[in-house]
């Protein structure tokens, strides 16, 4: 929102990029915020796996009862993420730090191990690994929360590549 009344300010064209969305509301759980997704994942789980990125970690850890959780974490593997996680008191043996997006296999392998309970994380489209991270839940039995992406009225959004390319050359016309 900041972004878009700067640009509007400015008078900058302002297209937003969205990979598809692939949540069909029947299959799936979701929440609308962050803070909605840390008191339904601490009340469907105790070992609880985010896959939601290092910013909104603080939501959960801070969340009232979250203490009495134990929390993992995938992030990219920038060292100001993983400090930001252990600041916040994720243990480095709960922080896996690897670049996705991952396969179905191997978010098994990871949740298996850990013991995972619940599984939270982002509207992220195919690009993000969300169908493997649904499939993976699915065949292990653990619930997955997903975060809906925020409702705005982009002045101008785009799903592909081809369809930005398309809107910035309409633009410089």
């Amino acid at each position: 929102q900041q972004l878009m009344a700067l640009a509007q300010e400015l008078s900058i064209p302002y297209i937003r990029f969205e990979r598809p969305s692939l949540l069909q509301d029947d299959e799936i759980e979701t929440c609308d915020s962050m803070q909605a997704a840390a008191q339904r994942a601490m009340a469907q789980g105790k070992r609880i796996f985010l896959a939601t990125g290092s910013k909104d970690l603080a939501v959960f850890i801070n969340a009232k009862g979250a203490q009495e959780h134990i929390w993992f974490t995938r992030l990219t593997p920038e060292i100001e993420f993983i400090q930001r996680a252990i600041n916040l008191g994720i243990p480095r043996a709960r922080i896996c730090a690897m670049q996705g997006p991952f396969s179905q296999a191997f978010n098994e392998a990871l949740w298996r191990d850990w013991n995972i309970d619940c599984v939270v994380t982002k509207d992220s489209g195919e690009a993000g690994g969300y169908r493997a991270k649904a499939q993976a839940a699915q065949a292990l039995g653990i619930p997955m929360l997903v975060v809906k992406r925020p409702q705005l009225d982009y002045p101008i959004l785009a799903n592909d590549f081809d369809s930005v390319i398309t809107r910035i050359n309409t633009l410089l016309r």
